[in-house]
């Protein structure tokens, strides 16, 4: 009668065991099919993350991090984790990891003026900075910030990627035109043995530059240059793109203004001896 007793005994005990089991695998199961939303950061260009902000009418923002960022880190784990503001970003925005450690992201640092860690900087489809916060911020904060850029501005026009190609076919059929308008009379004579140009923008990333020459091509009728440069003590090629040739520190000025007033930085740059590639 005791060894019946004990038998019965372990095999509840084995029931109990094998019922916690299924229990903690369902457990599993079921956190794995209700996994959080997790924000889809975008890994392009900046340029890029506006086309493709313009392509699903959309706006976007950056957020400069560095990886010994405390802050940056609380956000990623708590802010970018939550489930209602990554649904909310992965529909209105494109959103954009910005590492200022980085070699693009240290001139993206300086051409925003970005002083403190995390800064998010939100833009509207066209590029216009539409507010710049400097500070970490939790789920709700910064779901009620985005929120409050998304309907601070005009609903994108459904049709904008159409308009943005008619635009584009307005402007090739004035090439011409431009091109006599816009482009100095010192730029196609030789006035000495110095040669300039306006240099736009520094990179280490081929594929970054491809997609700002192929834009800059866009905007001006003036060559748009890639001038690569080793460095030796790091070992990695950076790519200096420049906007025409000119024969004169003068014309080189005059020409800047016109790069600038198409809402590009830039400065003279004696490109003297230095090889190109268009």
């Amino acid at each position: 009668m005791n060894i019946t007793n004990k038998n019965l005994s372990s095999m509840k005990t084995l029931k109990l065991l094998i019922l916690s089991g299924l229990c903690l695998v369902a457990a599993t199961l079921g956190a794995t099919d209700t996994e959080q939303i997790r924000v889809e950061f975008f890994t392009g260009s900046v340029i890029s993350a506006q086309e493709k902000a313009i392509s699903e009418q959309k706006q976007y923002f950056l957020e400069f991090y560095a990886d010994w960022c405390k802050p940056c880190k609380w956000m990623d784990e708590n802010t970018y984790s939550n489930s209602n503001l990554a649904e909310y970003i992965n529909d209105n925005y494109i959103a954009v990891k910005v590492d200022i450690d980085d070699f693009d992201g240290h001139a993206l640092k300086q051409k925003y003026n970005v002083a403190y860690l995390p800064t998010i900087i939100v833009f509207d489809e066209q590029g216009n900075i539409l507010g710049k916060h400097e500070k970490s911020m939790n789920a709700s904060k910064l779901l009620k910030t985005l929120k409050g850029h998304r309907t601070s501005i005009a609903t994108v026009n459904p049709t904008k990627t159409n308009t943005v190609k008619n635009d584009r076919a307005a402007k090739n059929s004035k090439t011409a035109d431009r091109k006599s308008s816009t482009r100095p009379a010192s730029y196609t004579s030789h006035e000495g043995s110095q040669l300039y140009s306006i240099q736009v923008g520094v990179y280490k990333n081929a594929n970054n530059v491809f997609n700002q020459v192929e834009r800059l091509k866009y905007k001006f009728d003036a060559p748009v240059q890639v001038i690569n440069h080793k460095d030796p003590s790091k070992g990695i090629v950076m790519y200096r793109i420049v906007v025409g040739k000119f024969y004169s520190h003068r014309a080189a000025e005059e020409y800047l203004k016109t790069v600038k007033s198409n809402g590009v930085d830039g400065f003279v740059k004696d490109i003297t001896g230095l090889k190109t590639e268009n």
